[in-house]
């Protein structure tokens, strides 16, 4: 299965999905989002 991701990148999860059995929870986007914005306004504030 590929996820887009920001933009023109993409990235293929089916070898974590049939060897581990795990799936996304949240977009790609959506993750990096709840990730870079709170390390940004914690490091550039």
């Amino acid at each position: 299965m590929m996820v887009p991701m920001l933009g023109a990148m993409q990235v293929d999860i089916s070898k974590a999905r049939q060897l581990l059995g795990w799936a996304l929870s949240v977009s790609v986007d959506e993750g990096l989002k709840r990730i870079v914005i709170p390390v940004h306004n914690a490091y550039m504030h």
